[in-house]
């Protein structure tokens, strides 16, 4: 997992209903999250009515997962070094950006779901815990909370809990 099994230390969340007037939920949302040893930026707009890019940014380079977040048709994960890295980057692959190629999902469109499902029937753990579910909703209550009080949320280790 990309944050391990710990809770974020603080949560800051900022956005706006600024274009689609009618909704309670904004249309624009900014989240960062603090951990330990990293930070997890979310950024999302529904406002503009193309596909969110899924990306992971990193202190090398960027990690393409998906063109479309809404179905994740895609073919290939793209791999491209920063600026700075290009070089060492093109020494070790010999391509300026890597195509990592990888096949569609033949368990559908919801495979966490799915597997939940199976889960359910078969008693056993999923891929993706309660543990874990417990902690990244943390965060994510935290997100809405600090939106909704305009104020960065801050964790509580000892007491496992938001504050």
């Amino acid at each position: 997992m990309i944050t391990g099994r710990q809770f974020p230390e603080r949560v800051t969340a900022s956005g706006g209903i600024f274009v689609q007037k009618d909704r309670e939920v904004p249309d624009t949302f900014m989240m960062g999250v603090d951990y330990q040893n990293f930070n997890v930026q979310l950024s999302c707009s529904v406002a503009s009515g193309a596909a969110p890019l899924v990306a992971i940014n990193g202190t090398e380079g960027r990690v393409i997962i998906a063109q479309n977040g809404e179905d994740f048709s895609h073919s290939a994960i793209e791999i491209i070094p920063d600026r700075e890295y290009h070089k060492e980057f093109k020494a070790k692959t010999g391509v300026e950006k890597l195509m990592v190629e990888c096949r569609p999902n033949l368990r559908g469109s919801y495979p966490h779901t799915d597997n939940f499902i199976d889960c359910v029937r078969s008693r056993q753990e999923p891929n993706l815990g309660a543990e874990l579910g417990y902690r990244v909703m943390a965060a994510i209550r935290m997100g809405v909370d600090s939106y909704r009080r305009r104020t960065t949320i801050n964790w509580d280790p000892r007491r496992e809990k938001a504050s």
